[in-house]
């Protein structure tokens, strides 16, 4: 059987179309994989570079650690950021300096358990406080940022070191920005800005650098720290809890922070999670849009992590609790050794006794019943329940003195003196027949033409002043005495007499412990009132009230 033509031609042209369709498909197929594997490339160098740049700012958070450990390890450490260098421009007034509180040990190297507490390096310390002054960089340990070793020692570097990098710092750049306008806002300015130096990575078998890191450490603690007033919804407060808060405020002023004066519901401030969940505190009025965030305005100023640890400084440890020893009465021959938190010197001149801390604690007791102390203290109103206040002490009476002697806490329950003015005056008045007899009886002869004497008139300004922090009420259960001297000086003047020849000048020297006086001899001349030029009396017979702070 013959096949015709024109069939077999078909069968052809349909077995050419299935063979370039394959081919077709097969180009397909190896282009897809083609770009499937480049995309794979792709995708494992970019793996490659996320896990080498994780690596390098592993270690970079491994180092910060360290050096935050190394440096501030020890209880004898303090911080203090750039800004503290100078009033002047800083170039990097945000970076973190460590400093010794304290040279302690018998050597530079810390020697035996012994604290020498010297401020210079060799030399013992015999006042209450090392200085930072003149000796500041013999303190000084470390600023903790990527550095070269040198310049990190250097106390100076802040002031005097340029390294102002980008976010995106080039492939020779010597400093990478670390805190910028994402974390700042649009507002933020050049000494806003974080930078810190580049240190490159070298591995053992290269030659160049595999990578490069920056780090910085914030110092928190010298931040306020944002938390919610947690006695305002209270109506009204237990003595223990209204001491609690005059010792130390529960509201740390959130209000006066930028961006949160507004604050509707400071309820919110307990549920922060983070710096950046400032931006959804309610206020009002709300900001406007395109505005610098909360969080950014306060980067710098305001924190939600901030915690303290009461360590001792001087010492090493932590801070002694000495509430259960200050609640009993502290005697003032109680000075021994014991009862000594300090001593500084072998004498036992320079110290500080209990007796002052006692004084302080004890102001919130106003017990009259106690022999020593607590008499006076801290009285609680009873309307307004949250008012509190600091009432004087009994002093006796001109019978009993002894009450006085034995209230040391007196001292830190009265206005504080700051100024004592005298205000100077001359005049001229007639003189009297009388006086004139009195003057001739003495043997001394006026003249027709004396007609005048000089009156001198002094009037003494005293400034008081209230250093609590609470209501200062000097009672009118006593009378409380201030004695104000003669101010060490001696007035002189020359009288001219017109009359005679040739004319004659007189030069009078008077000391004001001799010319003033509330009375006058029969002969003009001021009476002696002995060693002080006023007497304060503050007997009233209302109560004296000084606000925290003010001065009268």
């Amino acid at each position: 059987m013959k096949i015709p033509s024109d069939k077999k031609n078909h069968s052809l042209g349909f077995t050419l179309i299935i063979t370039i369709s394959l081919l077709v498909l097969l180009v397909m197929i190896g282009i897809g994989i083609l770009n499937l594997s480049a995309v794979s490339l792709r995708n494992g160098t970019q793996a490659q570079s996320r896990a080498m740049a994780q690596s390098n700012a592993r270690l970079a958070l491994m180092m910060a650690i360290g050096e935050l450990q190394k440096q501030l390890g020890p209880d004898q450490r303090i911080t203090a950021n750039g800004a503290i260098l100078t009033t002047s421009t800083v170039n990097h007034p945000h970076w973190t300096g460590v400093w010794e509180s304290w040279k302690a040990g018998s050597t530079a190297s810390g020697g035996d358990a012994s604290s020498e507490h010297s401020t210079i390096q060799g030399a013992t310390n015999s006042g209450m406080a090392p200085t930072y002054l003149t000796q500041r960089n013999d303190h000084f340990r470390s600023w903790l940022v990527s550095l070269l070793p040198g310049v990190a020692s250097d106390v100076t570097s802040p002031v005097g070191l340029a390294l102002d990098g980008l976010p995106f710092p080039g492939k020779n750049a010597q400093a990478v920005r670390l805190v910028s306008s994402g974390s700042l806002g649009a507002t933020a300015v050049s000494g806003d800005y974080v930078s810190a130096g580049l240190r490159s990575i070298i591995s053992p078998a290269a030659t160049t650098a595999s990578g490069r890191f920056g780090w910085w450490v914030g110092d928190e603690s010298q931040k306020a720290r944002i938390m919610d007033d947690s006695y305002a919804a209270q109506p009204s407060l237990t003595s223990a809890e209204k001491i609690s808060r005059e010792q130390a405020p529960s509201s740390m002023g959130n209000t006066s922070i930028p961006g949160l004066a507004g604050i509707t519901n400071e309820q919110q401030l307990k549920s922060l999670a983070s710096h950046r969940t400032l931006d959804l505190v309610s206020v009002n009025p709300q900001p406007a849009v395109g505005a610098d965030k909360v969080s950014q305005r306060n980067f710098h100023h305001a924190t939600i992590h901030s915690i303290g640890l009461l360590a001792d400084v001087r010492e090493g440890g932590l801070k002694r609790d000495l509430s259960t020893l200050l609640e009993r009465e502290i005697l003032l021959t109680e000075n021994g050794d014991e009862f000594m938190l300090y001593r500084f010197d072998a004498a036992g001149e320079d110290r500080v006794p209990l007796q002052d801390l006692a004084a302080y604690y004890q102001l919130y007791q106003n017990d009259p019943n106690w022999t020593v102390g607590k008499r006076g203290g801290i009285a609680h109103n009873a309307a307004p329940s949250r008012v509190m206040q600091v009432n004087t002490p009994d002093y006796g009476d001109a019978t009993n003195k002894t009450k006085y002697l034995r209230e040391y806490t007196s001292l830190y329950r009265n206005p504080v003196p700051i100024r004592v003015q005298f205000v100077l005056g001359v005049g001229a008045t007639a003189i009297t027949p009388a006086e004139r007899t009195a003057i001739a009886a003495r043997g001394i002869t006026l003249r027709a033409t004396d007609t005048y004497k000089l009156l001198l008139g002094v009037k003494p300004v005293v400034s008081l002043w209230n250093p609590n922090n609470t209501p200062l009420v000097m009672g009118t259960n006593a009378t409380q005495i201030m004695n104000v001297g003669f101010p060490p000086f001696t007035l002189r003047w020359r009288k001219y007499r017109a009359a005679g020849a040739p004319a004659q000048y007189d030069s009078v020297h008077v000391n004001l412990n001799y010319a003033i006086s509330n009375e006058s001899t029969g002969d003009g001349r001021a009476r002696s009132l002995g060693p002080y030029i006023m007497q304060l009396q503050l007997a009233r017979n209302a109560p004296i009230v000084f606000q925290p702070g003010e001065v009268k």
